[in-house]
């Protein structure tokens, strides 16, 4: 049996074990919130360096395909001369050689002459009249 003292100290002790638990349990819940965040964080660092990543492999991609243009001959008004004289890199870093001045409706003019012939069209009133034709019989 407990004595009068206990009983009195009794309820009072149970209270503080109460708050104790609570705000250690309270202390448990705050810390693994902050190792959540900080795993958040460290996560998010992770996702931006990956895309970063991601991003220089393709500009460098990038870069290497207009390179390789450059030095080709996919730019008909970079003289010749000058394209040789120049690296890609300088090309790339926009130290460009002079331009040959050229009518663009002359080179379009050339690309055509080069292209292979096409097939005339059929007059559109003499096709639909076909269509027609056919479609009584």
């Amino acid at each position: 049996m407990r004595t009068a003292k206990q009983s009195k100290t009794w309820p009072v002790c149970r209270e503080a074990a109460k708050t104790l638990s609570l705000r250690a349990s309270d202390l448990q819940v705050k810390s693994a919130d902050a190792k959540l965040r900080h795993e958040d964080a460290e996560l998010q660092r992770f996702k931006r360096r990956r895309e970063a990543a991601e991003l220089i492999q393709s500009l460098r991609f990038i870069i290497s395909v207009a390179e390789t243009m450059l030095d080709s001959d996919a730019f008909p008004c970079i003289d010749p001369k000058e394209r040789a004289s120049s690296s890609s890199k300088d090309l790339v870093a926009g130290r460009v050689p002079k331009m040959r001045r050229e009518d663009p409706w002359a080179s379009l003019e050339k690309l055509e002459a080069m292209a292979p012939p096409r097939p005339q069209a059929a007059d559109v009133d003499d096709f639909l009249g076909s269509l027609t034709q056919a479609g009584r019989q």
